[in-house]
C-alpha cells in the first residue's frame, strides 16, 4: 500500500509556469515547490500557486485527501481516541517524541493537527517517487517545502543559497527559521514554524539515492560505483540507522532512500513527532550536512521588502507580498493584483477562510 500511495498525485499538481518570468528576475534557478495545506482553507494553497510560486517548475499541494489514511482527521476528532493517542506517545521511550512533553495536548485541540504532522513525510515519498521512480523527473536546483500560509521570495532565497554555497556539487539545506533542541535531545537543529525548508540539487541527489547497508561489515557502505561524497553519505546513513534513535531501523528496507525512510516513518500507527522535529531530525542525522538559517530569518504575521519569507499570512497578505516582491511576475502579477482587488464581495469570504480551519504548526 505504501509503495502505491507514494506515486499517488497530490491534491494540486501543476507542472508549468502560470506567469512569464520577469526581466527583473535575478536568478534562473529551477525551483519545485511543495506546500503542506488543508482542505479546510483551500484559498491559501491556490493563492500561493497564483502568486509567489506561480513561476515554479512544479507546484504540489498536499491536503487531507493525500494522507496515509484519508479519514485520519475524522478519527482524530474523537476526543477519547485523541487522548489515547497522546498518552500512547507519552509512554513511548524515544526522547525525540514531541508529544511526550505535553505539546500535543495544547496544540492538538483539533484532531486534524495530528494528521497534518504526517503530511510532510507523505510529501517526501512523492518527491522520492517523481525524482527517482517511474515518473522520473530531473532534479530542480532548489526544492522548497513550505506551509500553506507561507510566502517565499524565490529569487532572494535561491540567490542566498548560491552565495553561501557557490559549489553546486556540495549539499546545502536551509530553512526560513531554525531553533535548537535541548541537550536531552542531543541539541539537534530543527526547522521552525512552517517558514520553509530548502534543499539544493546536491542535497536532493543524496537524499533520494538508494541506501544499502550491510551491518556485518564496517566497510559495507563503500561501493565503487559511488563517488566520495556518496560513499560518505551512505556510510553516515548506515551508522545512524544502527544507532536507531527513534526505531527507524525497524522500518528500513535495503534500497530505501532517506526520503523513503521518513515517508515510511511518518506512516506508523503512532507517529509522535511534530513535523518540524521530524524534518530537523532527518537533516541533522541523515543528510550528512547541517541545517542553515537564511538571513534575514522569517517573519510571522508580517512582511517587509527585505524579507525572504514570511509565515502565518492570509490571502490578502500574500497578494501584498507579491506587490512588494515582483521577482517572478512582472506586469502579469500586477494585473492579477488589480483583478483580485476588484473582486467585490469576496474579501469577507477570504478573510473567513484565513481565520478558520486546521492549524498546521
Amino acid at each position: 500500500y505504501l509503495q502505491q500511495l507514494k506515486y499517488a498525485e497530490p491534491t494540486i499538481a501543476h507542472s508549468r509556469p502560470l506567469l512569464a518570468p520577469s526581466s527583473s528576475s535575478t536568478t534562473t534557478a529551477t525551483v519545485d515547490v511543495v506546500t503542506i495545506g488543508s482542505q479546510t482553507r483551500p484559498l491559501l494553497i491556490t493563492t500561493q500557486q497564483t502568486t509567489w510560486a506561480s513561476n515554479a517548475r512544479n507546484f504540489y499541494g498536499f491536503t487531507e485527501a493525500n494522507d496515509y489514511d484519508p479519514n485520519c482527521a475524522v478519527i482524530m476528532e474523537d476526543y477519547d481516541f485523541r487522548m489515547k493517542y497522546i498518552n500512547q506517545c507519552r509512554t513511548y521511550t524515544s526522547r525525540y517524541n514531541k508529544f511526550r512533553t505535553g505539546y500535543g495536548a495544547g496544540h492538538g485541540q483539533q484532531g486534524g493537527w495530528f494528521c497534518a504532522q504526517r503530511r510532510v513525510g507523505r510529501s517526501l515519498g512523492w518527491i522520492s517517487a517523481i525524482y527517482t521512480g517511474e515518473q522520473f523527473m530531473t532534479l530542480p536546483d532548489v526544492l522548497m517545502i513550505v506551509d500553506d500560509d507561507t510566502v517565499v521570495d524565490i529569487d532572494k532565497v535561491t540567490s542566498f543559497m548560491q552565495e553561501r554555497n557557490p559549489d553546486a556539487n556540495v549539499p546545502y539545506i536551509a530553512a526560513g527559521s531554525t531553533t535548537h533542541m535541548g541537550k536531552v535531545r542531543d541539541g539537534f537543529t530543527m526547522t521552525h514554524g512552517g517558514f520553509g525548508t530548502y534543499f539544493n540539487k546536491a542535497a536532493l541527489r543524496l537524499l533520494t539515492m538508494p541506501v544499502y547497508c550491510n551491518f556485518d561489515s564496517e566497510e559495507q557502505q563503500q561501493q565503487q560505483t559511488m563517488n566520495e561524497l556518496q560513499n560518505a553519505f551512505v556510510s553516515n546513513a548506515c551508522k545512524q540507522l544502527q544507532m536507531n534513535r527513534s526505531d527507524e531501523l525497524q522500518i528500513y528496507t535495503p534500497g530505501d532512500s532517506i526520503f523513503d525512510l521518513f515517508y515510511k516513518m511518518s506512516s506508523i500507527p503512532y507517529f509522535c513527532f511534530h513535523s518540524d522535529w521530524a524534518m530537523g531530525y532527518m537533516i541533522t542525522y541523515y543528510s550528512n550536512t547541517q541545517l542553515n538559517e537564511v538571513e534575514p530569518a522569517g517573519q510571522r504575521r508580517r512582511c517587509y521588502k527585505e524579507s525572504l519569507q514570511c509565515h502565518q499570512l492570509g490571502v490578502n497578505e500574500m497578494m501584498d507580498f507579491m506587490v512588494d516582491h515582483p521577482q517572478r511576475g512582472g506586469q502579469g502579477q500586477e494585473m492579477m493584483v488589480q483583478q483580485f482587488q476588484q473582486q467585490e464581495g469576496q474579501e469577507g469570504q477570504m478573510q473567513g477562510q484565513q481565520g478558520e480551519g486546521v492549524q498546521l504548526e
